[in-house]
């Protein structure tokens, strides 16, 4: 419909005061209690290779839960265990982002403003798409908004 608007709210179930730099260093420092432990059990940590493929895995075991959620597969407790595969995806991601040295957190902003434009790459002229950053302040944490307005 010409001017209808969905705007993309984030979930939030609690009250949470936690920056992304401390978030990283939370997942840096689990990662290097799995790298003590490999290298403990196995002589070595996982190279950067492994931790892309493990990044690969949760993925794959991400989507198998989101199935589960839409009915395609049976999977008890699936949507708990969404939430944890999702966590773990994002851990992985940002360990991956460290070991490459890629500043995540201004990296993802930088590719968002991308994104944004890629409607019109695919020919889709009358869509726009508006990134809301909403204050701290407002929800504990920062937090982007997607807004797609179609304008057909």
């Amino acid at each position: 419909m010409k001017g209808e608007t969905f705007v993309l709210h984030p979930l939030i179930s609690e009250e949470v005061n936690v920056e992304f730099g401390q978030l990283m260093e939370r997942a840096v420092a689990v990662r290097a209690q799995y790298a003590e432990l490999e290298r403990k059990n196995f002589g070595a940590a996982w190279s950067n290779e492994e931790l892309a493929l493990g990044f690969v895995g949760d993925v794959g075991d991400l989507a198998k839960l989101v199935m589960a959620q839409n009915g395609r597969r049976k999977i008890p407790g699936a949507k708990d265990k969404v939430v944890h595969e999702l966590a773990e995806c994002l851990w992985s991601a940002m360990v991956l982002a460290r070991v490459h040295q890629i500043d995540l957190e201004h990296a993802f902003p930088q590719t968002m403003e991308g994104i944004v434009h890629l409607p019109r790459v695919y020919g889709l002229k009358n869509i726009t798409i508006r990134l809301v950053f909403v204050p701290a302040s407002l929800f504990r944490i920062p937090q982007m908004f997607a807004v797609l307005v179609n304008s057909c």
